[in-house]
């Protein structure tokens, strides 16, 4: 398939420079030219509109800068300024995507930094690189700090995990050293003891609302009898109203 050119006569000269390197380099036009049309579809390669005014591309750059970066010091609008502006977009050929992306991150990494970049840093274009290098550099200390952070949690848990392995070999140790009848009255004291916790836990929820207890007294038969626990400050006749309702 071939591919043909139109172009205006006052490219001219510019094409045949660009053949001129075609030949030089071994490769074709049409070659450079499906390579180009890769390139535009796969990256952010800004082209404006034949209609379209540089200066309105140079104020939507400094319009970017303003929101994304709010708290740094604004350029002031001037020819010189436009013309800077101008000469970096057609250097770079990058769109508002671009531009937007290059202020955030520089935003995120120097925002509230002892120095922070003006506007006219950005048009240096070694400085983009730079934002870069920074913003990878941002990232990779935030992963190792979460990283760090995880093996701090790791020998922490580690750590406890062995202090509650030497007391429980601990409690065997001293277990295993009492005699039937006292390993006996101790399950039974530490049954005692869990049940009066759990007694008082429910004593204190009491003070708030009532609660249904599966255990509330154990009879003389030994039976366990449960019932509502109301608040210390209720009436037999809340206590009645709300035994009805549930």
């Amino acid at each position: 398939m071939k591919l043909d050119l139109y172009y205006p006569d006052e490219l001219e000269p510019l094409i045949k420079q660009v053949k001129a390197k075609c030949s030089q380099k071994g490769v074709s036009l049409s070659q450079v030219i499906l390579h180009l049309l890769k390139l535009y579809m796969e990256e952010d390669i800004y082209i404006p509109k034949e209609d379209e005014e540089r200066d309105a591309l140079a104020l939507r750059v400094i319009a970017l800068f303003k929101e994304c970066c709010p708290d740094w010091e604004k350029p002031e609008l001037s020819d010189r300024l436009m013309n800077q502006i101008i000469n970096v977009l057609d250097r770079i050929g990058k769109g508002p995507v671009y531009w937007r992306a290059l202020f955030q991150r520089a935003y995120e990494t120097w925002n509230g930094a002892i120095w922070n970049p003006d506007f006219n840093w950005f048009l240096d274009l070694d400085n983009h690189f730079r934002v870069e290098n920074e913003c990878r550099k941002r990232k990779h200390a935030i992963l190792k700090a979460e990283r760090k952070e995880k093996e701090k949690a790791e020998k922490q848990r580690i750590k406890q995990e062995e202090k509650e392995r030497r007391g429980k070999e601990k409690e065997l140790a001293k277990l295993s050293k009492l005699s039937p009848t006292e390993l006996e009255e101790k399950v039974e004291k530490e049954r005692l003891e869990k049940l009066e916790k759990e007694r008082q836990e429910r004593l204190e929820k009491s003070e708030h609302e009532p609660y249904w207890a599966d255990i509330v007294y154990v009879n003389d038969n030994g039976k366990e009898i449960g019932g509502w626990i109301y608040p210390n400050d209720w009436t037999e006749e809340q206590q009645l109203d709300w035994e009805e309702k549930h």
